[in-house]
């Protein structure tokens, strides 16, 4: 299978619109609200929720793209893991889905749609999330993602507006997969970095799941999870909606492999400079490195980033180091908002 060459321009969290193309089509309009709409399109959380009765509320998202990687069964569990991030993200636990399917049938065996079924399949297993079917058509790409319905009581659930200031600043992924997969898609020789590019897929093809059961097991009330708009496009939401500032850790931003490097010597993609283009007014700092841009670099399936009262911060370290094989990250802190508008400074 590894013959057929699947990619096709921007894939994963590349291929998503801008937020300047979106708020020119979507958050323009006005759309009908029931009063049950607890979290709606206004809000600009990672996905709606919607009250049942006093006791429940159901979380709703969407998400598929095309493929970043060569490999059918992976970019379907690349693509399950991203789509069920945003319900882990509002500290919902997900119980439904609808497999998202866009296929050229008449380009590529069917054997390649079937991988990229199992590689969702497997994630929604892990997840235990049951699959109530879906939807497909004929296209001139491939592409793939879920639509999924979460979980959660009343009251418990989170968003991007309860930062508080001196909440510690949590982020459970490594930063650099659209570096990464930049290097993978390019026409090289470049392999030395193919460690690099192995260790990007692992981290996407990760579930942030125990991220997910954290956020509800200490009701952290902001988080979020860090894709396509990038570490600054994400956070950007928290400051503005929870009206603060922040303070980012330079030094203790964690990264994949090698991607500073890579970035420096033009791997950086196009969707990064994007971000970088539309997110910089929110940023103030003295430094111009890789670091610095990788703070823009587009995300697949990214780390989750949670806002934690200082309080919490000891019993919350030790969950994830009794259920993480790998090491979460503090990088900043919520500070009081000076301005009168909400900047990230780096130090």
């Amino acid at each position: 299978m590894a013959k057929y060459n699947i990619l096709e321009g921007a894939g994963g969290c590349d291929a998503k619109l801008s937020t300047n193309v979106l708020e020119q089509v979507v958050y323009s309009n006005t759309y009908y609200r029931d009063e049950r709409v607890l979290n709606g399109l206004e809000d600009a959380d990672d996905a709606g929720v919607f009250k049942i009765n006093d006791d429940k509320v159901i979380v709703q998202t969407t998400d598929f793209f095309p493929p970043m990687v060569n490999d059918p069964y992976l970019f379907g569990r690349i693509s399950a893991c991203n789509a069920l991030s945003d319900i882990y993200a509002m500290g919902a636990i997900p119980i439904t889905a609808l497999n998202l399917v866009a296929f050229p049938h008449e380009k590529f065996p069917i054997e390649i749609l079937k991988e990229i079924l199992n590689g969702g399949r497997d994630v929604l297993k892990e997840a235990k999330c049951s699959l109530l079917g879906g939807h497909s058509i004929t296209d001139t790409g491939i592409k793939y993602g879920l639509a999924v319905t979460g979980e959660a009581e009343i009251g418990k659930t989170s968003d991007n507006s309860h930062a508080e200031v001196g909440d510690i600043l949590i982020l459970t992924k490594p930063l650099g997969s659209g570096i990464a997969m930049n290097v993978a898609k390019a026409e090289t020789d470049f392999w030395n970095s193919k460690a690099t590019v192995d260790e990007a897929l692992k981290w996407m093809g990760t579930l942030n799941k125990e991220a997910g059961e954290a956020i509800y097991k200490f009701e952290i009330k902001t988080a979020t999870d860090i894709t396509g708009f990038s570490l600054i496009g994400h956070l950007s939401e928290i400051a503005k909606a929870s009206k603060v500032d922040v303070l980012l850790y330079k030094d203790s931003i964690p990264v994949m492999g090698d991607v500073l490097k890579l970035s420096k010597i033009g791997f950086y993609p196009a969707a990064s400079h994007k971000n970088k283009k539309i997110y910089s007014k929110f940023i103030k700092t003295e430094f111009d490195s890789p670091i610095i841009d990788l703070l823009f670099d587009a995300q697949t399936s990214g780390g989750m980033l949670l806002s934690v009262n200082k309080d919490k911060l000891k019993d919350i370290l030790q969950f994830f180091d009794d259920n993480l094989d790998y090491p979460v990250s503090i990088i900043g802190e919520i500070k009081n908002r000076l301005g009168d508008k909400s900047i990230i400074e780096v130090l």
